[in-house]
């Protein structure tokens, strides 16, 4: 057997990885590592950077130096002109060793992978173990990201599916008393309670000025997301509402062309704004602030009613998270987002020197601290465990900005100076391991006790979060998943991303102009647009939705 020469026994014994392949710092020596992103948001204008970012502009990118050894210079893009920037870097191949938010699908991702832009992130699995945990607690995130050959070039969002991330719709509590009404639970007493909101004069000013329902952009996604639940389309897109109906896919079936129909009996019976398709959303909260407004939909009450806060939610609105109808069978059901995003959020260029480093950098995403310094920043920095004695939990909390620097609130504090603002909250859903009880859990258990104790504190403290999740509770709503996120063929993704777009163009101009027509002409008109459809390529859209999804259920 051939032995070594001293000088290569020396050389050998003596070389070292730049990087630690466990524990932290991940580089003894800090490297010098670049990355690009799209711009985060900021909440405070007088507090804001553009274009460039280190170590000195945002504490997570701080963090990341001195804690990790990795010293990251950071180029950023505003959203409209980030797509465009990234096509250009890969057109001339100059990548940087990390592209963060990417607007890529997981099919462009993997495509761009296989063409060696990016590097195959399962080689690096051995040195990333919360990253493989991560997967083997939610086995859907690898099933997703994972190519035909095993290969790995992204990650996404995995998003933490509670209900009332899905479902926000909510009825004029004055209203309700005045009316000495309940929350509806069916789509015919929801019909019945808009008319008796058009008739009887809920807000008692004795002028007929009473709008039953806004239907106006700030609305349409919530109310949409309702009706289809209550009609069976069960998916939480409405631009293009894919759905799966007894296995297949499906766009215009009749449970979604009785939903039309409705919106249309709504508009037809002046049980709907007429101003719905052309006003905007500013005017639409002042209407609702000003108790002309009986149902509606936005992220909260407050966010209407100038002035108010999380407290006044309970008494300014009622939760109605879902309805039942024959289409549905009948059911209380309320379909929420699926588990991942669309868009990878974390790639790593296939000529970077540090591939392993940056992959490191990966995996400390899906640690619990990686995850609240991604979110809010460090613990006992700028955050803080504090009790909520309500109910019973330790909660984390922004501590105070800085004095000096005249940050507007914390929440502008932390999306200006502390994070990159969504950039690398990859890990939606908890950690594994990890044992507190979230906001969610806390509220749900409260609302799922018929007489709970301290129920007035906890609605008031938790405003809409608790409206919603009391509606799901005394309904007793069963929670679906919504249509899967898959991946699809590398020969299809570019025909699908233009059907989509042909088809959802389609579809938008022609439903509004079914609910804005007459009732007796809809039928006729519905036969129209489904011919319009099929001419925008519906049927060679569901034939790649049904193969993806046929492939998807047998994995």
């Amino acid at each position: 057997t051939p032995t070594e020469s001293k000088s290569e026994q020396t050389s050998s014994a003596e070389e070292k990885p730049y990087y630690n392949k466990t524990g932290y710092p991940i580089c003894d020596t800090p490297i010098q590592l670049t990355a690009a992103a799209k711009q985060p948001s900021m909440s405070d204008k007088n507090h804001q950077w553009s274009g460039h970012a280190d170590a000195s502009v945002v504490d997570q990118l701080a963090y990341y130096k001195n804690e990790l050894g990795l010293d990251i210079s950071l180029d950023t893009y505003i959203e409209d002109d980030w797509s465009t920037q990234l096509t250009m870097m890969l057109s001339i191949n100059k990548i940087p060793d990390m592209v963060w938010d990417t607007k890529l699908t997981v099919p462009e991702a993997n495509k761009y992978g296989r063409d060696a832009f990016f590097a195959d992130i399962a080689q690096y699995k051995d040195i990333m173990p919360n990253f493989k945990a991560y997967c083997e607690a939610y086995p859907e995130l690898e099933k997703y990201l994972t190519t035909s050959d095993g290969k790995i070039y992204t990650t996404v969002v995995t998003n933490q599916t509670d209900v009332e991330n899905s479902l926000r719709y909510w009825l004029n509590r004055k209203w309700l008393d005045r009316l000495n009404a309940e929350v509806p639970t069916t789509v015919e007493d929801f019909y019945k309670l808009l008319i008796r909101f058009r008739d009887e004069d809920p807000n008692g000013d004795g002028v007929k000025n009473d709008i039953p329902l806004d239907y106006s952009s700030m609305s349409q996604m919530f109310t949409n997301r309702l009706l289809q639940n209550a009609f069976g389309v069960l998916t939480t897109e409405v631009d293009l509402p894919v759905h799966v109906n007894n296995g297949k896919t499906a766009i215009m079936d009749d449970n979604y062309k009785e939903m039309i129909r409705f919106l249309c009996r709504l508009y037809n019976e002046g049980l709907m704004d007429k101003d719905s398709f052309s006003v905007d959303e500013d005017s639409v909260k002042a209407k609702v602030g000003s108790d002309m407004v009986g149902a509606y939909a936005a992220y909260a009450p407050f966010l209407c009613y100038p002035g108010t806060s999380y407290p006044d939610d309970a008494k300014n609105a009622a939760g109605m998270m879902s309805l039942s109808s024959e289409y549905n069978g009948n059911k209380q059901i309320a379909c929420v987002v699926s588990s991942l995003d669309t868009y990878g959020k974390f790639m790593i260029s296939a000529n970077t020197k540090y591939p392993e480093a940056c992959a490191r950098l990966m995996d400390f995403l899906y640690t619990t601290e990686g995850r609240l310094l991604g979110n809010n920043g460090q613990m006992g920095v700028h955050v803080q465990l504090k009790e909520d004695k309500i109910l019973g939990i330790m909660v984390n909390d922004m501590v105070d900005p800085p004095a000096n620097e005249n940050y507007e609130s914390k929440e502008s504090w932390r999306t200006s100076k502390v994070v990159l603002n969504n950039t690398l909250s990859v890990a939606g859903a908890k950690i594994p391991g990890d044992t507190s009880m979230t906001y969610h859990d806390a509220i749900w258990k409260f609302a799922q006790n018929d007489t709970p104790e301290h129920w007035q504190e906890v609605q008031d403290e938790n405003g809409w979060q608790a409206l919603c999740l009391k509606s799901v509770a005394d309904n007793k709503t069963e929670i679906v998943s919504s249509y899967p996120t898959m991946v699809y063929p590398d020969e299809k993704i570019d025909e699908r991303a233009r059907l989509i777009a042909d088809l959802t163009n389609t579809l938008k101009e022609g439903r509004s102009s079914l609910i804005l027509g007459k009732m007796e002409d809809f039928d006729a008109g519905w036969d129209k647009l489904v011919k319009d459809m099929e001419g925008a390529g519906m049927a060679d859209l569901l034939k790649i939705e049904q193969d993806a999804y046929d492939n998807y259920t047998k994995k």
